[in-house]
């Protein structure tokens, strides 16, 4: 679904320079997919921290959401634990993959990733012209 919505936003994928997608692909055929249309990604960003860390956060976010919450968390999370590493496996095989340990706070987290972007090339060629 998203990658319609996609296609119908952007029109033609030639004439885009950079998309950025937050929790996407979920799984190995929606990245090929989206290859298909939009060809390889220049990086795919993961941020890594422990379960108990990133159900706290996310729980904490969800208040005031109707049908969110430790339960919702839990089954969501025990997806992304199933259909998450083949994706990871295949971007990192292709040299696309940054990890980035966030389980520090935001700040620090934030300066990890600012530091992992700045040795890669292809942050440094979607950068330069903005």
């Amino acid at each position: 679904m998203l990658l319609s919505v996609l296609k119908t936003r952007i029109g033609d994928p030639s004439e885009v320079d950079t998309i950025l997608l937050d929790g996407f692909p979920r799984r190995l055929d929606q990245a090929r997919s989206f290859e298909e249309i939009f060809g390889l990604p220049h990086l795919v960003i993961f941020f890594d921290c422990a379960e108990i860390l990133a159900e706290k956060r996310v729980v904490r976010r969800m208040v005031g959401r109707d049908g969110d919450n430790h339960e919702t968390f839990k089954r969501r999370y025990k997806e992304f634990v199933k259909l998450n590493p083949p994706v990871l496996e295949y971007y990192e095989d292709k040299g696309k993959l940054i990890k980035v340990d966030t389980s520090g706070d935001s700040d620090v987290s934030y300066a990890k990733l600012l530091g992992v972007l700045r040795t890669r090339s292809a942050w440094e060629s979607l950068t330069a012209s903005h």
